[in-house]
């Protein structure tokens, strides 16, 4: 092995561990997912706290049915996670965005993480939404 190579190797942090628990202000986070769309949706706000969308661009984003992800939508909201809002008229569409602190960027960084973990990681966070 050449001393580059030696240099890079030791500087590459070992593996973390796949977790084996979730943090309880995570399992209240997931609770109020509703389900895996509703897990989808706040993966999306953990890679984008910014993102703001009708229920049409965040099923397109997500791939999903519309009327599926309104209805994990409408359950977030009633949760306090995301907020909406309605441009002027009848026929404007509503839009939908992370209404977070800190904390709940936090809680979402958690979630993304857990389930970059691969199958272990996403594993524990639909056992979680079925509890």
């Amino acid at each position: 092995m050449t001393a580059h190579a030696a240099t890079i190797n030791a500087s590459v942090p070992p593996p973390r561990p796949a977790p084996t628990s979730l943090d309880p202000r995570v399992l209240g986070v997931l609770r109020c997912a509703g389900g895996p769309i509703g897990l989808n949706l706040l993966l999306l706000f953990g890679h984008d706290p910014t993102a703001c969308d009708t229920a049409q661009g965040f099923a397109q984003r997500i791939h999903c049915p519309v009327e599926d992800v309104e209805q994990a939508l409408r359950t977030l909201v009633d949760s306090g996670l995301v907020r909406t809002s309605q441009g002027p008229g009848n026929g404007s569409r509503v839009s939908y965005w992370l209404s977070g602190s800190g904390e709940l960027f936090a809680v979402l960084g958690q979630i993304v993480g857990t389930y970059a973990h691969g199958p272990e990681g996403r594993r524990l966070l639909f056992r979680a939404l079925s509890r």
